[in-house]
């Protein structure tokens, strides 16, 4: 795990997906200066399409601040589109050589998944567009497990599915569901074995989800997975009468999975450290997060 982070410590906010403003990101670079050094270029606000300028400059942005040891987490501007085009040009080693806390989530899942394929942890978590959405209490969630003072770390959800044990116990993974289905069989794929898995969306239809849902099962991924924590899928629309959280019923049915977890776009996210320990306790109704 790369080390915590204290007050006062120098952090980076990049744009590797789609263009962001500045008045979008006011609020959450207004969150962040209260406790770290935030650093951003001017380039943060470049666009080209529906990316945040071109791949070049989003490669310099996210690989200098990989060098950089000054720079002790990289914060991800804003979801959209992009980061998968980014990852065969990331400088692993110098992330190697220097972990340090990538924070971020939705398109990000590429960017976490390419991380820990390093064997480093990385901190699924609210993107800085999102913090003005998020109540206090996420905010200092956040705070608490970038510094590593979490305490007291339990995730409720509201149902449970497929369990045949009240507790199970495995490494947190996971992220947004359709791009981990878009890392199947390339080198970034996402390891789910020995691993809890949590999975959110955005703006899908629930054949679209079956569709990511097969596609990893297909691909053998959930092989040797623990079981399933779903988190919000916002804005996902049903297909003939089939609600997107039921289609989770349908195609992991003798899994173990558990509903609406606090974590995915929308007006809460939980962050959580991917690649540390949980628990799913079925009769607690809760994810207990393990203090890594």
């Amino acid at each position: 795990m790369p080390p915590s982070l204290s007050l006062g410590d120098k952090v980076a906010v990049v744009a590797p997906s789609g263009p962001v403003t500045k008045e979008g990101l006011k609020e959450g670079l207004d969150a962040l200066s209260k406790r770290y050094s935030v650093s951003w270029d001017q380039t943060l606000f470049d666009s080209d399409g529906y990316l945040a300028g071109h791949d070049s400059r989003r490669i310099d942005e996210f690989n200098g601040c990989l060098r950089d040891p000054d720079i002790r987490a990289i914060f991800v501007a804003r979801g959209g589109y992009g980061s998968m085009r980014l990852l065969p040009h990331l400088d692993a080693e110098a992330l190697r050589a220097d972990p340090k806390l990538i924070v971020g989530f939705s398109d990000a899942t590429a960017l976490l998944a390419w991380t820990l394929s390093l064997g480093i942890g990385a901190v699924h978590g609210p993107v800085v567009n999102q913090f003005p959405l998020l109540p206090d209490m996420d905010k200092q969630w956040l705070w608490n497990t970038l510094e590593g003072t979490l305490t007291d770390a339990i995730l409720p959800i509201t149902s449970c599915h497929g369990f045949t044990s009240s507790i199970y116990e495995g490494r947190l993974v996971g992220g947004n569901l359709t791009l981990l289905a878009q890392l199947t069989g390339t080198d970034y794929k996402m390891d789910f074995s020995n691993s809890i898995v949590i999975l959110e969306d955005i703006a899908e239809y629930a054949y679209a989800i079956d569709r990511s849902l097969t596609t990893l099962n297909l691909s053998g991924a959930w092989d040797h997975a623990v079981g399933f924590c779903v988190g919000a899928m916002t804005d996902c629309q049903d297909s003939y009468g089939i609600q997107p959280q039921d289609v989770f019923d349908r195609c992991l049915p003798t899994i173990p999975h558990m509903h609406e977890l606090p974590v995915g776009h929308g007006n809460t996210n939980r962050a959580f450290m991917l690649g540390s320990m949980a628990v799913m306790d079925q009769t607690q109704a809760c994810i207990r997060l393990i203090a890594h």
